[in-house]
């Protein structure tokens, strides 16, 4: 699956993504198959990187700090004062004040507010400024606001 991580990487071409969703399919395919008929298959493992990046110690280690680490993202000066920060985010951690984006010290990193900005003004640190945003083709950004609501 194309990532949205964009602090690290910005999103991959439209071309990529479609690899991605067209491989993705058939592995749901395989798998509900395998899951249908109860017939035993060997899992399939990521990677030692992965497994240690997602693994409970360096995770529990990485989320102590998580939602202070809000204090980098910035609205720059595309920012209109819209407001869909603050809608898009699933832990209410963005208030709008004086017209601009301030964070509440609860965020997740799941980078929805960057990536949905229609002004791409949302930024965390410098690297993201010039980085492409991810948005999966198949939602929207009212799909993030009854998620939300939910």
């Amino acid at each position: 699956m194309p990532g949205n991580y964009t602090p690290l990487y910005g999103a991959i071409s439209k071309e990529k993504q479609q690899k991605y969703f067209d491989e993705e399919k058939k592995k749901i395919i395989k798998i509900a198959e395998i899951v249908k008929t109860g017939k035993p298959h060997k899992i399939e493992k990521s990677s030692f990187l992965v497994n240690l990046i997602f693994s409970d110690l360096l995770y529990k280690m990485m989320y102590r700090n998580l939602s202070k680490s809000d204090i980098n993202f910035y609205a720059d000066k595309k920012c209109t004062g819209c407001g869909k920060c603050e809608l898009v985010c699933p832990v209410n951690n963005i208030k709008i004040i004086s017209g601009k984006p301030e964070w509440q010290h609860k965020c997740e990193q799941c980078m929805a507010c960057l990536q949905w900005c229609p002004e791409e003004a949302i930024q965390f640190g410098k690297k993201t400024v010039s980085r492409k945003r991810y948005r999966h083709p198949e939602t929207g950004f009212a799909d993030f606001i009854m998620k939300r609501s939910v």
